[in-house]
């Protein structure tokens, strides 16, 4: 079993505007609303690529009732800890340019308590998955060595914990050694203090596996995806595509990847696969996610190959 887990989710509004002005007042044309937060993207992304996910993490309120009824309409497991306080609400406003501004809710506090008892799900639920799908930012009281002890607790079980976080969080757990870290190259950039070149893409990566870290996939947008492992550095350049949405192409990438991996593919099929992924979802409205037959379809026109490290 594939499990997520998401303790800062959020209800996503996508909003239409022909251009954003400051201090004036914006009409906009409604576009969706959808159960998020990262955890749940990937569940989302893993449920359309015909496994069978799980999401865990934390609710609250009338939002969160919202995320929970959403992810059953969508045939997804859910195994999460009510909470006092309300699930945030996030907006994503997309211009006429296809710019998307974003203004996303912190996520409010969580007791000493209710993080007790996340934590203890967590675990208990992690040593029956194959994958553990850590993702997304914290609440702000909650402890930013949160996901380094997670990873930590898990040292030495057969679960393969996955994470797709930045900032302070992400420095912290690399020191537990998760299995597979997906950071964007702005957030590689941020852990190395400073603009990084393609090559010097490749050495960060490689000098992350070589301290224990089994697999490091660097998303570049446009510009493609980069997977270095102990034996292979991995190129993937996705076809040019005129893009619809980027809500959620980063996640659907990391449901992706653990599809592949639950399915053994080789370093390059997983980095297609995942690339393949992204390219669909981006082709979606909304905070849709692509499924399994246009992802086959998208593989066919990504090209991997391997690259001098």
């Amino acid at each position: 079993m594939i499990s997520t887990v998401t303790i800062n989710p959020a209800v996503d509004y996508s909003l239409k505007a022909d251009e954003i002005k400051l201090d004036k007042v914006n009409r906009v044309d409604f576009l969706a609303k959808s159960a998020a937060g990262k955890g749940i993207n990937v569940a989302k992304a893993v449920k359309k690529l015909g496994q069978e996910p799980q999401a865990l993490g934390c609710v609250g309120g009338v939002a969160g009732q919202y995320i929970v009824d959403e992810l059953k309409k969508q045939e997804i497991t859910t195994d999460f800890n009510w909470v006092e306080n309300e699930t945030r609400i996030n907006f994503k406003v997309i211009d006429n340019l296809n710019q998307e501004t974003k203004i996303n809710q912190h996520g409010l506090p969580l007791t000493e308590s209710e993080l007790e008892k996340i934590f203890a799900k967590i675990i208990e639920q992690a040593q029956q998955s194959e994958i553990l799908i850590l993702g997304g930012s914290l609440p702000e009281n909650t402890p930013v060595d949160f996901y380094q002890k997670v990873i930590a607790e898990l040292n030495g079980t057969a679960t393969k914990v996955f994470l797709d976080t930045s900032e302070e969080a992400l420095k912290l757990a690399l020191k537990s050694k998760p299995t597979l870290i997906k950071p964007n190259l702005r957030e590689l950039e941020e852990i190395e203090g400073q603009e990084l070149s393609f090559q010097e893409v490749i050495s960060v990566s490689q000098d992350l596996v070589t301290s224990g870290i089994e697999t490091v996939v660097v998303s570049m947008g446009a510009d493609g995806a980069l997977l270095v492992t102990e034996k292979d550095v991995c190129y993937a350049r996705p076809p040019q595509v005129e893009v619809v949405s980027t809500v959620g192409a980063g996640d659907s990438m990391v449901g992706a990847l653990a599809v592949a991996y639950a399915k053994n593919y080789s370093a390059q099929k997983k980095l297609k696969f995942a690339v393949a992924m992204s390219v669909a979802t981006i082709l979606s409205p909304g905070s849709e996610v692509a499924n399994l037959v246009e992802v086959k379809k998208w593989m066919k026109e990504v090209k991997v190959k391997q690259v001098e490290g």
